[in-house]
């Protein structure tokens, strides 16, 4: 892990080198290049966190343990990255706008995903006092 971390750290820099560089000559291909690293970024980060998920899930499902709520948090932190990368990157290029809508969706998403535990939370509530 910790020599991927070098490696990822150093996509980083060299990156961010390119952009500085290109940016005052060609400002799209400097975007392209800042895009292009947060992808490389953003897949290393899936490919490290996805065995540690994988071993979470079967520890549940081994146990017997409901995964429903397990997966609506996975997926609510993946909607948050994800929104937190589009809308960092909409920012990049100067689109502050674009970023806050970015943002809006990513929290409805969110709030959508989480309806049915809300839902199964609130009739736990009403069937105590019943």
């Amino acid at each position: 892990m910790t020599a991927e971390l070098w490696k990822i750290f150093g996509i980083c820099i060299i990156g961010a080198a390119f952009s500085i560089i290109l940016r005052q000559k060609s400002p799209e291909y400097s975007y392209a290049i800042i895009i292009v690293t947060s992808i490389c970024m953003l897949t290393f980060v899936l490919k490290t966190v996805l065995e540690p998920i994988k071993q979470i899930s079967e520890k549940l499902s081994n146990s017997g343990i409901e995964t429903e709520y397990f997966k609506i948090a996975l997926k609510a932190v993946g909607i948050s990255y994800i929104t937190d990368f589009i809308a960092d990157a909409c920012r990049d290029v100067g689109q502050a706008t674009i970023a806050s809508k970015a943002e809006l969706v990513g929290k409805t998403a969110i709030f959508l995903l989480s309806v049915p535990l809300l839902m199964s939370v609130l009739e736990t509530a009403i069937g105590f006092i019943k």
